[in-house]
């Protein structure tokens, strides 16, 4: 429908995978990006994983920022606490999120004599079986499954740094979040988390969602425990300077000025 209609559109992309496209799907969608007012993407690096797969450029496309889920804008206080406090806020679905990977990462001998804790914030279809994964690793004692949590604010009160081992992701709201909170991060090389975290200054980044590099990663960010409170508000005063407060107005002028609506077009 869209490649024969006379309407103006704007194609709102939040996420694309990076993995090659089959012909056939290329074959579906083969000039609906052309023929878009615009394509607004999340994420530069899932612009050019789209322009890659389509085997063209996407003149018209834009990347703009998604909404926070948080009340406030202020910093959480950093909490006290005695063992170290990881926290994975994701949904529970393991193909995209790879808490998979997480685990077998933490399940390494150095991890055993070290202090540490690791709460999902999340539900999502693979629940069961991180439990049991959990289980299989011998780290039921130190997991913590809090489900979903409506106040984010609230769930960093506790929790000292984000870990996310993504496979596959657009610019996670978790980690804007989670850096607005005033909380350093480790994450994955993917969509545009290293655009967000800075290796060393306001996280740590592994190359890939893989147990060996996102260990090393976690690695990193161990020897440097007791500069994490630093380094989250360094990640607070980087990102407060380049969020957009009103997101859904900068998408709701773009699209009326795409479309043409604002020359009464």
């Amino acid at each position: 429908h869209l490649r024969s209609t006379k309407r103006p559109y704007v194609l709102v992309e939040q996420h694309n995978h990076e993995t090659p496209l089959q012909a056939w799907t290329r074959e579906r969608i083969d000039g609906v990006f052309e023929k878009a007012a615009s394509v607004v993407f999340v994420s530069e690096r899932n612009r050019r994983s789209a322009e890659r797969q389509l085997a063209s450029p996407i003149p018209n496309a834009i990347v703009l920022q998604n909404p926070v889920n948080l009340a406030s804008f202020e910093p959480v206080p950093q909490p006290s606490c005695g063992s170290a406090a990881f926290a994975c806020v994701a949904r529970l679905e393991v193909w995209a999120k790879a808490q998979d990977v997480l685990f077998e990462a933490f399940a390494a001998p150095e991890w055993k004599p070290r202090e540490w804790r690791l709460t999902f914030v999340g539900e999502g279809p693979d629940r069961d079986y991180l439990v049991k994964l959990a289980a299989m690793y011998g780290l039921a004692d130190r997991v913590i499954f809090a489900g979903q949590q409506r106040d984010m604010r609230a769930a960093w009160a506790n929790q000292e740094m984000l870990v996310l081992p993504s496979r596959s992701e657009g610019t996670p709201l978790a980690l804007v979040e989670a850096q607005i909170a005033g909380r350093p991060a480790v994450v994955t090389d993917v969509g545009d988390s290293a655009r967000w975290v800075a290796e060393g200054e306001t996280g740590f980044v592994a190359d890939a969602a893989t147990a060996a590099s996102f260990g090393k990663a976690l690695g990193r960010a161990w020897n440097r425990r007791s500069e994490w409170a630093a380094m989250g508000d360094a990640a607070r005063e980087r990102t407060m300077a380049r969020i957009d407060r009103t997101p859904g107005v900068t998408l709701l002028n773009h699209a009326v000025a795409a479309c043409g609506f604002a020359s009464g077009n």
